[in-house]
Parts: structure tokens; C-alpha cells; sequence
């Protein structure tokens, strides 16, 4: 971008202020997240699909019930995609 008299915004970069830290993760850290959420993932979505609707009242329950599938097909999306 530039001003009226067509200089420059910017004369300098601001970024240059900030440090950037760059953290080197063994193959063994990132293969232990990695399973570490994949086992998360599976017990929650495990729970949305079979214990959730016994903590729920009757009333709830119902709308729970109707729209089960729908929302743990979006759950799954969501985490497949790391959303």
C-alpha cells in the first residue's frame, strides 16, 4: 500500500521486532500427540454416541435421539479435519 504522494506505508518491516522461535519436535514427541489424540478423539466420539443420552432428562433425550446421527457425523468431520 502506499500514500497519496506514492510512498510506501511502511519503511521498514515491523515484524522484524518479534523473534521467531523455532521448536524442533522428535519424531517420537509427534507420533505420541498424534496417538494421544486419536485415542481422545475415538473415547469421546464413543461417548457422544453411547452414554451421552443417560445424562440427559426425558425432554432432551428426545431431541438428542432424533438428531444423533446427523450430529456425530458432524463431530467426526470436525475432528477428522483437525477443525
Amino acid at each position: 500500500m502506499k500514500n497519496d504522494k506514492g510512498e510506501p506505508l511502511f519503511h521498514r518491516n515491523v515484524m522484524l521486532k518479534n523473534p521467531v522461535i523455532k521448536q524442533k519436535e522428535s519424531l517420537n514427541e509427534t507420533s505420541r500427540k498424534l496417538s494421544n489424540f486419536i485415542y481422545l478423539r475415538s473415547h469421546f466420539l464413543y461417548f457422544i454416541k453411547n452414554e451421552y443420552k443417560h445424562s440427559l432428562s426425558d425432554h432432551k433425550k428426545s431431541y438428542f435421539l432424533g438428531d444423533t446421527e446427523k450430529e456425530y457425523a458432524i463431530l467426526s468431520i470436525f475432528l477428522g479435519n483437525g477443525i
